[in-house]
């Protein structure tokens, strides 16, 4: 019986075969890690449709809270997290959230003081927006600032519309004066298609459900 002898030509072609496979998969993985991001006529889909935002002064130690109160009557806080189609992304202490110490210094983690809550969809009908002075810390002894005395924070509030495309449709600036106080920041009125149609600033409150007199 005679041995067979070794075929080079085969073994070559098989190499060849190997080779132009690798490259073909290596081509197709590297369009796709590369291939830009595009965005059709209607723009980039988001998860939400609105974002509502709430800030104050980086230097003033205060906890401000936003409350939402959307068509139905579903309301979204630091104690709701969740209501509707409303979400709390983030409940904002002031410093005490942002500066801790380490090694005897203080270390700002995030300076900021804000906080918003995204609309993943809407209802037809008035959205309330207040604000809530929560609590404060003394600058100088730094501690508690007891209810009602005076303190005059600053506060800018945003409505956000971020679907189909950013735009800041309202811009609100105000100072609540006083700790413990609430006060309405904007009331607009939302069709059933998305849009705004008007605006309204008196006061209507979101904790307790009363009017202004």
């Amino acid at each position: 019986m005679k041995n067979k002898k070794f075929d080079f030509r085969t073994a070559y072609i098989d190499l060849l075969i190997n080779l132009l496979t690798g490259t073909v998969v290596l081509f197709i993985l590297t369009t796709l890690l590369i291939a830009p991001i595009t965005k059709n006529s209607e723009g980039i889909k988001k998860n939400a449709d609105y974002v509502i935002t709430m800030e104050w002064p980086t230097d003033i130690d205060c906890d401000v809270d936003l409350w939402v109160r959307d068509p139905q009557n579903n309301i979204v806080s630091y104690k709701y997290l969740e209501s509707g189609l409303m979400y709390f992304e983030r409940d904002d202490m002031g410093k005490r959230r942002s500066v801790y110490e380490m090694d005897g210094r203080e270390i700002v983690i995030d300076p900021d003081n804000k906080e918003f809550v995204t609309l993943r969809g809407t209802f037809a009908g008035e959205y309330i927006v207040n604000v809530h002075l929560y609590s404060c810390l003394d600058k100088i002894n730094k501690r508690a600032v007891p209810p009602g005395e005076l303190t005059n924070v600053p506060v800018i509030i945003e409505v956000i519309r971020i679907n189909p495309s950013y735009i800041v449709i309202k811009h609100v600036e105000m100072v609540i004066e006083s700790l413990w106080q609430e006060k309405t920041a904007i009331r607009f009125v939302m069709d059933d298609k998305k849009n705004i149609l008007r605006f309204k600033y008196d006061f209507v409150s979101i904790r307790t459900g009363n009017k202004s007199q």
